[in-house]
Parts: C-alpha cells; sequence; structure tokens
C-alpha cells in the first residue's frame, strides 16, 4: 500500500490505519478509497489509471510478471466493450472487480478451483468453469480437471477404437462438462449477482 501515498491516494496514517484492520475490513476499506481514484483517472489522468491498474495487478494481486503494455491493451478493450479475454483474465478481473464492485468479481485459478471444488463435491452442477494457469501448487497437487474428469469418467469412454484416433476426443468431451472461456467471466459475475 505504500506504493500509493508518492500517487496521493492515500497518506501514511491512511496505510497506518488499514493495516490495523483484519484483512477482510482492510481489503472492502482499501477498494472503497480506491474506487474513485479509478473511475475519474480513466477519465481524466490516463497515466494515474495505468499506475493504479498496475499497482492493483501486480502488488496487490501478485501477479509480478505482468507484462505492462500488453496488460493495458487488455484492460482498455474491457473497458470498452466489457469482455475480458480469458487468458489474461486474473489480471483483468482484479482492477474490473475494484472498478464495478456490484457487477464483477476476480476470476482466477483460486476461485475457479474452489467454485468447482463446490461444485463438484456437493452435486450442485454439472458444468464447471475453465481453471486459468496458476502457480498455487497445492491446487496442482490436487488438479481439478482431472478430479472432474473422474467424476464424469462414462462421458470419456470411447464406443470404438477409431474414435479415439481423433485428437480432439478429449476436448470434445470437455465442452459438454465445461462452461466455455469465451462465457466464463459473464457467467460467473452473473452467478455471483444471483
Amino acid at each position: 500500500m505504500a506504493a500509493l501515498i508518492p500517487l496521493q491516494i492515500l497518506a501514511q496514517e491512511m496505510v497506518d490505519e488499514l493495516n490495523s484492520k483484519s484483512f477482510y475490513e482492510k481489503e472492502v476499506a482499501l477498494k472503497a478509497i480506491l474506487r474513485p481514484h479509478l473511475i475519474d483517472a480513466h477519465t481524466n489522468d490516463s497515466i494515474l489509471f495505468e499506475k493504479l491498474t498496475m499497482w492493483i495487478i501486480k502488488e496487490w494481486g501478485g501477479i509480478k510478471a505482468a507484462n505492462e503494455e500488453s496488460t493495458k491493451l487488455l484492460i482498455q478493450e474491457f473497458l470498452k466493450s466489457r469482455v475480458a479475454k480469458f487468458d489474461r483474465i486474473a489480471s483483468i478481473s482484479k482492477v474490473a472487480a475494484y472498478m464495478f464492485p456490484e457487477e464483477c468479481i476476480i476470476y482466477d485459478s483460486r476461485v475457479a478451483y474452489s467454485l468447482n471444488w463446490i461444485l463438484l463435491s456437493q452435486n450442485a452442477g454439472h458444468k464447471f468453469f475453465p481453471i486459468p494457469d496458476g502457480r498455487n501448487s497445492k491446487m496442482s497437487a490436487f488438479n481439478m480437471d482431472t478430479l472432474i474428469r473422474l467424476k464424469y469418467v462414462h462421458k470419456y469412454v470411447a464406443p470404438d477404437k477409431t474414435s479415439l484416433s481423433n485428437k480432439k476426443y478429449i476436448s470434445k468431451i470437455d465442452t459438454e462438462l465445461y462452461i466455455s472461456k469465451e462465457r466464463a467471466y459473464q457467467t460467473l459475475n452473473c452467478l455471483i449477482k444471483r
């Protein structure tokens, strides 16, 4: 949060006050403080807007390796179309959740993994969210895609040997089990709003 001081978003006293709160309270307060600055900067100060979005993605969101130039373009595309490209959904959705908290939440590997686990373990649905690439070793130890496919293993049984020669055999069946990447973020936001 200290990086927000030179940007004149926070003062040291505000940082100290935020750090005295619980993690949840701090996050809620930080989003409330940052949101109006983001919205104003988007309209009036593109340099400040880019600095704030990169802070959200890299510092707050922990995506240190985000390519700044391509990320900035993707954010601008999202703000114009409100459609997020899946290959960078973790970055884009973090900014969207700050700017439009009534409409958007974060979509990253942890969120998708958690939702899929609820759906799978509670038999709460038969369509799952695609999981973006992540770096969490605990999640990769229990690969959710494998768990989902094991539950629905009967769908993957080939009717004959020639079916297995199709290079897209698994991915074709996956389309029955997974929400498409193009619709996943919109579907998640609608689900959470409901």
